[in-house]
């Protein structure tokens, strides 16, 4: 994902301290952008078929455990129950093998999980920065903020062949972290962080770029720093974007924007 890094303000923390890449469990699994198994650093080259769906389910509907039936639905759509059910099992036993150890995948009540000890997921850490910005106050919302950009390097699974059952998962992580940014961008107002306000936007259209209500956030908070061009310019891109994507203009709101920052411009 190509953007510009969000930088914090003087006082916000060193994310690095969220974010870790040379400690932890010895399987990383990233999904953010593409989709890729490092064990010990280096490719998990036993895994592949079934096995790679069924990691990818897991992450899907985790962290938490997910039932057999519900992955046996998934993967195995036209089996009937039981047969589900005995390919299932055996591709435990494959993903246990391609991932190292048996205690890569845990088993419980007819339920299955990936081990937070041994398996990290980079979704997941950016559903645990997420949901830690919701719980936390204002004052360290920017170190959380900076964890959950690093972590989002794309949509969830948007490499591979799209099932049905990715797309929660992708649509819930891209919503919450451009909300995120969204409603940080505006409780930031001050004059003096005028630069640091107009970047989260960009970084939120970055994410989801046919979000008109970013679009409309960084053309005001452009206007507010006194470049009026920049914003014009926002919207006309933006307009382009519209007519293609969705055949249709921006909203009324978004056109009464522009209209009063081409009077303004020519004052």
């Amino acid at each position: 994902m190509d953007a510009t890094p969000i930088t914090a303000p003087a006082s916000g923390r060193d994310a690095s301290r969220i974010v870790r890449t040379d400690t932890g469990p010895s399987v990383r699994v990233l999904t953010m952008g593409r989709f890729e198994v490092l064990i010990e650093g280096e490719p998990a080259t036993r895994l592949r078929g079934r096995a790679s769906n069924l990691l990818q389910a897991l992450i899907a509907h985790g962290p938490g455990f997910v039932s057999q039936e519900r992955l046996g639905a998934d993967l195995w759509e036209r089996a009937d129950g039981d047969a589900a059910l005995n390919a299932l099992e055996i591709t435990v036993h494959r993903l246990r093998a391609a991932l190292g150890g048996r205690d890569t995948v845990l088993v419980r009540d007819r339920r299955l999980a990936l081990s937070a000890d041994a398996v990290w997921v980079d979704a997941h850490g950016l559903e645990a920065a997420l949901a830690a910005h919701d719980a936390d106050a204002v004052d360290i919302a920017h170190e959380h903020i900076m964890t959950a950009v690093q972590l989002y390097r794309g949509d969830f699974l948007v490499s591979e062949t799209t099932a049905s059952w990715m797309l929660p998962m992708r649509e819930r992580l891209r919503n919450r972290l451009v909300r995120m940014l969204e409603n940080l961008a505006n409780r930031t107002p001050t004059p003096r962080e005028a630069d640091w306000r107009i970047q989260i936007f960009r970084q939120a259209i970055v994410v989801d770029p046919v979000n008109e209500a970013c679009h409309r956030g960084l053309m005001q908070a452009l206007a507010t720093a006194g470049r009026t061009l920049e914003a014009a310019e926002v919207y006309a891109r933006y307009e382009r974007m519209a007519v293609s994507w969705s055949g249709s203009p921006p909203s009324a709101r978004m056109r009464a924007m522009a209209a009063e920052l081409r009077r303004e411009g020519g004052r």
